[in-house]
């Protein structure tokens, strides 16, 4: 793992924090999980389902093991377009993080 990989990583997680606090003091609903891979349908559909019936304002997704994020795919678990999200791609097999919001609450 290169120097630039680790400082953007750190610098992700910083973001990732301050918006956690920044949203625990707002009393927003929060979904986190480490899905092991988000490449396949069925994983989509249960993605799709929680947030849904948590009625989530923040999603957490870790182990995304993708090495890209498309708009498309978001909106197949988020369910509409008022959403925000920053991707950290996953390194070979391993890693890759989503956040998304609702940018309607902001």
């Amino acid at each position: 793992m290169g120097v630039d990989t680790v400082r953007d990583t750190g610098m992700w997680m910083f973001s990732c924090c301050f918006l956690l606090l920044f949203f625990l003091l707002r009393s927003m609903r929060i979904t986190t999980w480490n899905i092991t891979g988000l490449g396949s349908v069925p994983n989509i559909e249960v993605v799709n389902r929680v947030v849904r019936t948590s009625r989530a304002d923040v999603c957490f997704i870790q182990e995304t093991k993708l090495d890209s994020m498309l708009v498309e795919l978001i909106r197949k678990f988020w369910g509409e377009d008022c959403f925000v999200f920053i991707f950290a791609a996953a390194v070979e097999r391993s890693g890759g993080l989503l956040m998304i919001w609702d940018k309607g609450h902001f």
